[in-house]
């Protein structure tokens, strides 16, 4: 994690013309960006689209960042708001292949880039959208609930709601199947 007000000063550089700015702020948060995104669509050629367009976005829109959240919220959000668009485009809503961690709880304060065995990966997969993607963002990010619900633009509860449900299903779905983690 990088203090908000270094990343504030880098993307003050950055909106004033130095491009080793950006290059800083690229190299500090496309492993995360990518990690996230192949966690929520399975597929590396798709995670490096949305890669490449947060950087784009980050790139054209940067100066709209205030500072409210911190860059790693703002450019998680511009992801999965990336990812969405890009899915409903390509009609793949439904089969999205999340990568997820077996241990849900235990990342909740640091980034993996586990692949779980490819059981819970196809259970995971029986999760809706929108459960998969707070699973992911709280479990293989370590957001907080308060930066879920900025990232996806939902209330705080509806956020907790999402998480409570994803994992009791996701925990009978491995109790039915015979599933262990």
């Amino acid at each position: 994690m990088y203090a908000k007000e270094d990343e504030q000063r880098l993307v003050d550089r950055f909106c004033k013309g130095d491009e080793s700015a950006f290059n800083e702020l690229v190299n500090r948060h496309k492993r995360g960006v990518f990690a996230m995104a192949m966690r929520l669509c399975g597929n590396r050629d798709e995670a490096d689209v949305v890669t490449q367009e947060t950087f784009l976005r980050l790139h054209r829109y940067g100066s709209s960042w205030k500072g409210d959240s911190t860059l790693r919220t703002w450019l998680w959000r511009v992801a999965v708001n990336q990812l969405r668009s890009q899915l409903k485009k390509s009609k793949r809503l439904q089969a999205i292949k999340p990568v997820q961690d077996e241990h849900i709880d235990m990342l909740a304060k640091k980034q993996s880039h586990f692949q779980p065995p490819s059981a819970i990966a196809e259970l995971i997969d029986e999760l809706s959208l929108d459960h998969r993607e707070v699973l992911a963002l709280y479990s293989g990010d370590g957001f907080s609930i308060k930066e879920i619900s900025e990232i996806t633009k939902v209330p705080i509860g509806t956020v907790k709601s999402r998480l409570c449900y994803a994992k009791r299903h996701l925990a009978k779905l491995m109790l039915d199947r015979g599933v262990r983690p």
